[in-house]
């Protein structure tokens, strides 16, 4: 379940920081928002006057310029940003982060082989960073090639990569493959590594849940909802928990609370969730649920038919096309 993104901040993606320190120090991976706590050294003495553009100033206009990208991308202008990262891989030939970006944009648009193609750049680059794994099993998790997106996440485990970010999408992945054990296996790793995250409780609640274990499942998601009181799946988790084990009272509580966490949760989008997180395991009825908590199954109207206008009077004279009427007997020959 969980929902990996492409962090659209430059604060979390961006961190790298601009170098020198030699005489010939390549333009680096700008990290636009990222502020240095240290004092800016003072220029030195320039030999010449010249109205020359320092070698940073590329560094600024391409910092810039993924500003920009971020921007068009929070406002849909996909193509815009595009443009914005192609343009900083002119200003830096192997900006790790452009790539990055340019597969997410690609990914939205679903331009899906482009999406691998920029994210399998960036992993040449850089192939310690999680980024560039994480997008490429999000593009192979949107086709629903889950085998490809494991090896993926695999790889990144062979390389070093942040264990928990790869375990835990891991684990999510088998799950949605049909692998119960290798998802548990997972999960658990991530856990280990980080005992409170509530997303890994809910994916291996799911996991438990589909195994019939529902006690086990239910106790997971009580505690992810405890850690998180803003999120509204892990009580929606619980409630259909509850439901398996008989405990129709605390099913309804459950999902009440996902109901007050979520003021647009409606009776489609509860079926949603139904549908989404459980494509292994019978979720069960959770029609008398949503009921009992006021949410009202929504009606179908039926589109208006436009009156038809009479067909025009046929003159006595007029030759027609009409076929002659097969008789039982005639329709019985054809059949055979």
């Amino acid at each position: 379940m969980k929902a990996v993104q492409i962090f659209l901040t430059a604060v979390f993606l961006m961190s790298a920081s601009v170098c020198a320190g030699t005489e010939t120090a390549a333009v680096q991976d700008p990290a636009p928002v990222v502020q240095s706590s240290q004092p800016v050294a003072a220029p030195a003495a320039p030999g010449n006057i010249e109205n020359k553009k320092p070698e940073a100033s590329k560094e600024d206009e391409a910092r810039s310029l993924i500003i920009r990208g971020l921007a068009m991308i929070q406002h849909g202008r996909f193509k815009t940003a595009e443009d914005s990262f192609n343009q900083v891989i002119q200003l830096v030939p192997d900006s790790y982060f452009a790539r990055i970006y340019l597969g997410s944009v690609k990914l939205k648009l679903k331009e899906y082989l482009n999406a691998i193609k920029y994210y399998n750049e960036a992993k040449k680059i850089d192939p310690k960073k999680a980024n560039a794994y994480d997008g490429l099993m999000e593009v192979y998790e949107t086709l629903a090639v889950y085998p490809n997106a494991i090896k993926v996440g695999e790889e990144g485990l062979e390389n070093g990569v942040d264990p928990l970010d790869m375990n835990s999408y891991l684990g999510w992945l088998h799950y949605l493959y049909g692998d119960m054990k290798k998802a548990e296996e997972a999960d658990k790793k991530a856990l280990a590594l980080k005992d409170k995250e509530v997303s890994v409780m809910n994916n291996l609640g799911l996991v438990y849940f589909t195994m019939g274990r529902y006690q086990d499942a239910l106790d997971l998601f009580n505690k992810a909802r405890s850690l998180n009181s803003a999120g509204q799946m892990a009580p929606f988790f619980a409630s259909l928990a509850y439901n398996r084990l008989d405990k129709f009272d605390d099913a309804v509580k459950a999902m009440q609370e996902a109901k007050d966490r979520d003021p647009r949760f409606t009776w489609d989008k509860a079926l949603g969730y139904a549908g989404t997180y459980y494509p292994h395991g019978d979720p069960g009825r959770i029609e008398p649920i949503l009921k009992k908590i006021g949410l009202t199954e929504p009606k179908i109207e039926q589109p208006e038919q436009p009156e038809q206008a009479p067909a025009p009077a046929q003159k006595a004279d007029d030759k027609t096309d009409a076929k002659p009427e097969v008789t039982p007997d005639k329709a019985d020959k054809k059949a055979e």
